[in-house]
């Protein structure tokens, strides 16, 4: 039990040092959203990591997002750190730098996943949790 409590920490301590999310000290409530299949996400972002680009008029942040599924066992829940940037022109076209996911079951870390996307660019919804993190992200922007 304590050798797998120090692998899960060890591994946490990993995944957060590689992400550059180590920093975050400060993750901010962006907002949640709840499907009518009961399934909830809850998104904050870390404004302490948040970067404002002058040159191209961009914010580079980090998204928290914990998503919760009825149908897992109880205790369970999905962790997904996003590294995004965003040109602030209206639109908001976006791309995601990083991604790193992993499941916690009663707080332990089970499980990791992460992947350097495509350079694909989303435009994000109006009142979407994205949309709504880009706002704040751009408040907290040095």
């Amino acid at each position: 039990m304590k050798k797998s409590f120090i692998i899960c920490l060890l591994v946490a301590f990993f995944l957060f040092g590689v992400t550059s999310s180590a920093a975050a000290a400060n993750w901010v409530f962006v907002g949640k959203l709840q499907l009518a299949s009961g399934k909830s996400r809850t998104d904050y972002v870390d404004s302490e990591t948040v970067v404002w680009n002058k040159a191209d008029n961009s914010i580079t942040f980090w998204l928290l997002s914990e998503t919760v599924d009825p149908e897992r066992p109880p205790n369970m829940s999905a962790w997904t750190t996003t590294k995004y940037v965003t040109k602030l022109d209206g639109i908001y076209p976006t791309r995601v730098l990083e991604w790193h996911g992993y499941t916690k079951i009663d707080g332990k870390v089970m499980g990791l996943s992460s992947k350097k996307p495509d350079s694909q660019v989303i435009y994000p919804e109006e009142y979407s949790l994205l949309s709504e993190a880009i706002e704040l992200a751009e408040k907290y922007a040095r």
